[in-house]
């Protein structure tokens, strides 16, 4: 949830489903079995003051005339928490989603319990929350996935690194063996000089 949203973290969530999208494809791949990849950010300030809607929804259009591409490839939504606490409060006649997004901005429990109550689904998830928070030996278990997921990640992320070190090392090599200076090798891998003279 982003206590602050302005411009910077409108492109950094762009920018990651668009990583997400492009992540995709290996070459070769068909490109025309690509995944939707869709961003739900749940925002505290009001990313676009004139806009009042609770829900503001971005994707492909064509400029022209303004329909949405046939290939909604990407799509990006912004939940403005802001703009729930404007909404008169009508229990009966009031739209499960907003009862949700109510319940994510919820102050403390009393709160929750209030907003959930009659509402069987909802107050399993409460009581499922409830049950989280008192179990500390479950909390346990839910912080272990989390450090590994964590560290598989990095680890994932730190092979990816030596691997592409390598690619340029051998690539270093290879202009080399095709009589390039030195200082034109380093221009163009980015390798320091001295990593370059270690691979002759």
């Amino acid at each position: 949830m982003y206590k602050q949203f302005g411009l910077r973290e409108f492109n950094k969530s762009l920018a990651y489903i668009s990583r997400k999208f492009s992540n995709q494809f290996r070459r070769g791949k068909d490109y025309q079995n690509a995944k939707k990849i869709t961003s739900v950010n749940i925002i505290k300030t009001n990313f676009y003051e004139s806009n009042d809607s609770v829900i503001n929804g971005f994707s492909l259009i064509d400029k022209f005339d303004y329909q949405i591409t046939h290939s909604t490839c990407l799509e990006m939504y912004l939940i403005k928490l802001d703009k729930i606490k404007n909404i008169v409060y009508n229990q009966d006649k009031e739209k499960r989603f907003v009862r949700w997004i109510r319940m994510i901005n919820a102050k403390d429990m009393n709160e929750l319990k209030n907003i959930t109550k009659e509402d069987e689904v909802m107050e399993n998830a409460v009581r499922l929350m409830e049950d989280f928070l008192n179990d500390e030996e479950l909390q346990d278990e839910f912080d272990k996935i989390t450090d590994i997921e964590y560290y598989a990640e990095e680890k994932g992320r730190k092979a990816g690194i030596e691997e592409g070190h390598q690619k340029l090392l051998q690539t270093a090599k290879n202009l080399l063996m095709m009589n390039m200076s030195i200082t034109d090798i380093t221009k163009a891998t980015g390798l320091s000089k001295e990593e370059i003279e270690n691979v002759q």
